[in-house]
């Protein structure tokens, strides 16, 4: 007993942490969620109170079936009157004996009653309640002679042969939140099937033939071994000596039978646990939607793979339109002009000048960053949102839901995402060519620049002076020969001769500085190509990591979802 106590206790806590967190349910709406609070709650107290050594016996059926008449009949003498009425139909009418104190439950109910005290010692250790009729129970009232029924431990359903195939019983019957192995058949009035013929044979078939009906309707009921009686309590109570087919002493026995504290705990116990039925069937409901959401957000996570290589290449598609630009620009800031030379360094101020690329503004290439980061980010949040939406209207279809579960919800908002994405891709746009002088190899370059240049001014310094000058020297070298080199040199420069020389060492000169500034272009464009490549490159790669942290994110939501569904299978499988 004190196991099954424990498990009870166990499982209500649990229940009522669940239940507590105020967390979103996908089976449950606020309102049935609240109901469940309230119900576990109860069981708890009740858990709380068990050892409370009173039977609460609830006496319930419809208008005229004689519930008072019982109430007398079980109590031996009268302690229900007519004059106890009910001011108004959804009043309890309560009996218990002055030195017996009533249940806390009762004082948490919300169901007005009457209490009447009495002395008959026969019901001391028994609290009898006359509920109302269950056709006299107006619909708003239900809910709470409802939940009054929850605090009784025992039920005696009274019926009468005008009423004991009703269906409006048999409706409320069903709904009651009991263990059905204390509910008691009471078949009052049987004296009706009775002429004074004692022991006919045609009257007892008649009777017999009433509660085999009455049987047939519990069993319909979902009560397939009920404890049925049939009695007269008038005729109990005119004589205090029944007919051999009143069975008025059985049910008076076995309501009112010493019961021990372990018995009346396993009374109360299997009720709280019947209670809590409708919290097993709502969580039964809410482990299958968790389950089709978690199979939802799988498939959505296994399907990510192509839709992010996608919604990748259409970003870097968006980046090709501003990268040619916004490499063109850091070009013209970053690229390094002295890597050339002489002749090509005199073209390559001259083309800056024709071409008006010597004044960047900052600002301006810092706007074109602003513009094409917001361009790009507009891009990557389209397909962000049309991912999650498709997630959501997957869910919708799926669970039936009427709106997102806060806990899905939470994780996939994607302002991170945009965030991380927007910070990467304006370094990466504003980085530009900055490894772009290394790549020139900016020594090796000016290095041939110089040897070229040389040769081309060592070929003109021995061209001016003559040959027969140059080839003397180079028969006889010394101080004479080199002094008249140097003379017939200057000489020479200032002939026509020379003249001509000079003007063909800077034709010449400006020759290779156009050969080598078209090389320095040409390397420039190649290098921007590169980097615009690059760039696109980055951004698709920043936008697939947006992308992929948007799937871990909801892959964070099916691991709490999961970890919540196990917790519920968990919780079903204690029961």
């Amino acid at each position: 007993m004190t196991e099954y106590r424990d498990r009870l206790l166990n499982l209500v806590e649990k229940f009522d942490e669940l239940l507590g967190t105020g967390g979103t349910f996908l089976a449950l709406d606020e309102k049935e969620s609240g109901r469940l609070r309230d119900l576990v709650g109860g069981a708890r107290r009740r858990l709380d109170n068990l050892e409370e050594g009173v039977l609460a016996v609830g006496l319930i059926g419809g208008t005229g079936v004689g519930k008072s008449t019982i109430m007398n009949a079980l109590a031996a003498e009268t302690i229900s009157s007519t004059s106890h009425r009910r001011p108004h139909t959804n009043e309890v009418l309560i009996y218990r004996h002055k030195e017996t104190s009533l249940p806390a439950s009762f004082e948490m109910t919300k169901l007005p009653w009457i209490e009447y005290l009495h002395e008959a010692d026969d019901v001391r250790r028994i609290i009898l309640c006359d509920l109302p009729d269950y056709d006299s129970i107006v619909e708003q009232h239900s809910e709470t002679v409802t939940a009054f029924l929850e605090t009784l431990d025992v039920l005696v359903w009274v019926l009468s042969p005008e009423k004991y195939a009703d269906g409006q019983f048999y409706d409320f019957l069903e709904r009651m939140p009991k263990d059905r192995r204390n509910y008691y058949f009471v078949l009052n009035k049987a004296d009706i099937f009775f002429d004074g013929a004692e022991g006919s044979e045609r009257n007892g078939n008649d009777l017999a033939i009433a509660m085999s009906v009455l049987r047939d309707h519990l069993a319909v009921a979902g009560i397939t071994d009920p404890v049925v009686y049939h009695v007269s309590a008038a005729e109990y109570l005119g004589n205090k000596k029944p007919s051999y087919w009143n069975q008025i002493e059985l049910l008076r026995r076995e309501i009112f039978r010493e019961r021990d504290i372990k018995e009346l705990m396993g009374i109360k116990m299997l009720n709280i646990d019947a209670e809590l039925g409708p919290v097993y069937g709502a969580l039964e409901r809410e482990v299958a939607a968790v389950a089709r959401l978690c199979d939802v957000l799988a498939e959505w996570t296994e399907a990510a793979d192509d839709e992010i290589r996608t919604a990748a290449d259409n970003v870097e598609r968006a980046a090709a339109l501003w990268a040619d630009a916004l490499v063109k620009e850091s070009s013209e800031e970053q690229n390094p002009v002295d890597i050339l030379i002489g002749p090509g360094r005199v073209i390559e101020l001259f083309a800056v000048r024709l071409h008006g690329r010597g004044g960047i503004d900052p600002r301006r290439s810092s706007k074109m960053r602003d513009k094409a980061v917001k361009d790009l980010r507009s891009v990557l949040k389209r397909h962000l949102a049309l991912r999650r939406d498709r997630l959501y209207s997957e869910l919708y279809r799926r669970l039936s839901l009427a709106g997102m579960p806060g806990e899905i919800e939470r994780f996939l908002t994607f302002d991170e995402c945009l965030s991380s994405f927007e910070d990467r891709v304006y370094g990466v746009l504003a980085a530009g060519g900055t490894a772009r002088a290394d790549e020139l190899m900016p020594t090796f370059f000016r290095g041939v620049q110089r040897f070229v240049y040389g040769a081309l001014f060592l070929i003109f310094l021995l061209v001016l002076p003559g040959g027969d000058n140059v080839s003397a020297f180079v028969d006889d070298p010394g101080v004479h020969q080199a002094l008249t080199l140097g003379v017939a040199a200057v000489i020479s420069l200032f002939s026509g001769r020379g003249l001509a020389a000079m003007a063909s060492l800077v034709l010449i000169g400006f020759a290779i500085g156009w050969r080598f500034y078209g090389k320095y272009r040409n390397l420039i464009r190649s290098l921007e190509e590169k980097s615009s490549r690059a760039m696109q490159q980055a951004t698709g790669e920043a936008a697939a990591e947006a992308l992929k942290a948007q799937t871990r994110t909801t892959g964070e939501a099916l691991a709490v979802m999961e970890s919540k569904l196990s917790n519920l299978r968990n919780l079903l499988n204690d029961r």
